[in-house]
C-alpha cells in the first residue's frame, strides 16, 4: 500500500528526534511513504471543546488522502484515534457528512470515508512489514532485556472504532528480541488527556504506571504514542528529582527498533547513559 504519513503536531515542538528517527525506520523497511504539506492537525486538542470543528480538521486529511490516491499512516495514537473516530462518526450520520463536505468542497475536496484507509504505525509494521519481514530488515536483536509494553488508549479504544488487537505490540517486541513482561496496569492511560485539567491527577497516573512496571520486573517502559512518551518523561523527572529507587527508563519502540537496524546513534534521540545501556543488551 502508498500511504500519506500524518505527521503529529507535538514532535516538532517538543521531541525533535522522532521525525528524522521515524523517515530512517520508513527507508530501512521500504515503506512507501509520501507527505502531504496541506495536512492540518488532525483536531485532537478540540474533541471535547467543538465536535464539528474536529470532524472536520480529520475529514479535510482524509479527504486529501483521497485527492492524492494514498492511505493515510501515522506514529501518534492521538492522531490515530481521532482520524479513526471522524471516519467512524461520518460514516454513520448523512446529515453530518453532508454538512462537512460542504465546507470542503470549497477547496475542492470530498472526504470519500469508504477509500481511505487509516493505519497506525504499528499496524503496518505488523501487518504490512510483517513479524517475518521484520526480522529479514533487522541488523541486530536485543536478548535478556524485560520491557513493560505501553499501548495507550487510542490504540485499543473504543473497540468498535480502533482495529489494533492486544497481544501484537508484544509481538513486535519479540521480534526485535524483547522479553514483554505482564503488568497489572498495562492497559491502563498514562494521563495524559487530563493534563491542564487535573495536572497532579494526570502526572500520578504516570508515576503509578512507572512504579507498577518496576515492580513488575521491567528494565524499561516502552510505549509508541509521542504524547504517552511525553508525559512519562515528564512524570520520570520529577520522580528522579525525589531520588526514588523506583524508575525505570522511558523509551518509544521506534527508538529500540531504530537500534536493531542499525540506523545512525545520532539519530535515535538517547541519552548517552541510556544509550550505552541498551546497546549492551543487544546479542
Amino acid at each position: 500500500m502508498k500511504y500519506a504519513i500524518l505527521r503529529c503536531c507535538i514532535t516538532n515542538n517538543f521531541i525533535k528526534f522522532y521525525e528524522p528517527l521515524t523517515n530512517e525506520i520508513f527507508k530501512a523497511l521500504d515503506i512507501d511513504v509520501i507527505e502531504i504539506k496541506d495536512f492540518n492537525c488532525c483536531g485532537y486538542p478540540l474533541q471535547n471543546i467543538n465536535q464539528k470543528a474536529y470532524l472536520l480538521m480529520s475529514a479535510r486529511n482524509i479527504a486529501l488522502a483521497r485527492k492524492h490516491n494514498v492511505h493515510i499512516f501515522t506514529c501518534c495514537s492521538c492522531c490515530y484515534g481521532s482520524l479513526k473516530k471522524a471516519k467512524y462518526v461520518l460514516e454513520r450520520d448523512n446529515n453530518l457528512k453532508k454538512e462537512i463536505d460542504r465546507i470542503l468542497i470549497k477547496e475542492k475536496l470530498e472526504a470519500d470515508l469508504f477509500v481511505v484507509l487509516i493505519r497506525h504505525i504499528l499496524e503496518v509494521l505488523y501487518s504490512d512489514v510483517g513479524i517475518k519481514g521484520l526480522a529479514k530488515k533487522i541488523a541486530k536483536k536485543f536478548t535478556g532485556f524485560k520491557i513493560a509494553i505501553h499501548y495507550g488508549c487510542r490504540i485499543l479504544r473504543p473497540k468498535e472504532i480502533v482495529s489494533f488487537e492486544p497481544g501484537e505490540f508484544e509481538e513486535l517486541g519479540k521480534a526485535i528480541g524483547l522479553e514483554p513482561i505482564y503488568w497489572s496496569m498495562r492497559y491502563e492511560c498514562c494521563g495524559s488527556p487530563i493534563m491542564g485539567i487535573d495536572s497532579n491527577l494526570g502526572l500520578n497516573l504516570a508515576k503509578k504506571k512507572i512504579q507498577n512496571a518496576k515492580k513488575s520486573g521491567a528494565d524499561l517502559l516502552c510505549c509508541i504514542c509521542p504524547y504517552c512518551y511525553f508525559q512519562f518523561k515528564k512524570a520520570y523527572k520529577i520522580m528522579a528529582k525525589e531520588d526514588r529507587n523506583d524508575l525505570l527508563p522511558i523509551v518509544l519502540y521506534s527508538q529500540l527498533l531504530g537500534i536493531c537496524l542499525n540506523i545512525n546513534k545520532k539519530v535515535l534521540g538517547l541519552e548517552y547513559n541510556l544509550k550505552e545501556y541498551l546497546f549492551s543488551k543487544l546479542t
